[in-house]
């Protein structure tokens, strides 16, 4: 599995009330305050039923802000096998979308939930490869590579 993608920027935002606004200073007067992180996300493996993991995924940097990069690879014997892959965002709250700028982040972020449920059949030698595809937002698994 080989996943890198930028995680969703969720925050917390609050009005502040007229005696807080006056007593900032006036170049620091902004009514609507915010804090937030960047999402964190539960990742479930399984191969014809069998777990094969179950991991919290966050963003890398000091500050877990930049894109999650993750690659794993499991033996995956020749023959049918079902996949179940799911990605789901940890925190509950939704992101804020006040800005243009926001709005961009969200739609390079990751969805809230991914999910693929599929049946492949895996030739002799061969790989699958399941990965995040950022154009459809959705998670693909795709077969051909050889495995040296």
């Amino acid at each position: 599995m080989n996943l890198s993608a930028r995680p969703e920027r969720v925050e917390r935002c609050r009005t502040l009330s007229e005696e807080e606004l006056a007593s900032r200073p006036a170049h620091m007067r902004q009514a609507v305050i915010c804090d937030g992180a960047a999402a964190s996300y539960r990742l479930v493996v399984t191969r014809d039923g069998a777990p094969l993991l179950d991991a919290a995924l966050t963003g890398g940097g000091a500050r877990r802000d930049r894109p999650i990069h993750f690659l794993r690879e499991y033996p995956i014997p020749a023959g049918t096998v079902h996949l179940s892959l799911t990605l789901e965002r940890i925190d509950a709250t939704d992101p804020v979308v006040g800005d243009t700028a926001a709005a961009g982040r969200i739609t390079e972020a990751l969805p809230r939930a991914l999910r693929l449920d599929t049946t492949v059949t895996v030739a002799p030698h061969r790989v699958i490869m399941v990965t995040y595809e950022p154009r459809q937002r959705r998670l693909v698994a795709l077969t051909g590579a050889r495995n040296p």
